[in-house]
């Protein structure tokens, strides 16, 4: 019986350490300028781009955020381009951006959030 019982609770605690916590909706830590620079870089070594710029929203209030596409070029008349929404997301302690088309998970290594 005591056998039995050892080899329930080594089960229920091996299967406790193989769970991962559910991501869940996040905003941003603060809203200082030092903390949305944070999230442009990350976003923009993510993405491979050299400036990165956000439209209009509350980083410290929403979890969705919109990254504009870059302005047009002096060559350019017109851009097919169209801006891209991504939400932030926490799982355990570390944030992501989650592209809403693609499901991608960007890991935001520098960026300080909280579960929303």
């Amino acid at each position: 019986m005591i056998k039995k019982l050892f080899s329930l609770a080594a089960i229920v605690s091996f299967g406790a350490c193989q769970h991962q916590a559910q991501p869940l909706p996040a905003v941003l830590s603060d809203g200082s300028e030092e903390t949305l620079n944070l999230l442009r870089s990350d976003m923009a070594a993510a993405l491979d781009r050299a400036r990165i710029e956000f439209g209009a929203g509350d980083l410290t209030q929403s979890s969705v955020f919109v990254i504009v596409p870059p302005p047009l070029g002096p060559n350019e008349t017109r851009s097919t381009v169209t801006p891209e929404r991504y939400r932030l997301e926490i799982q355990g302690q570390t944030c992501f951006a989650v592209h809403e088309k693609s499901d991608a998970r960007i890991e935001l290594q520098n960026t300080p959030c909280r579960a929303l």
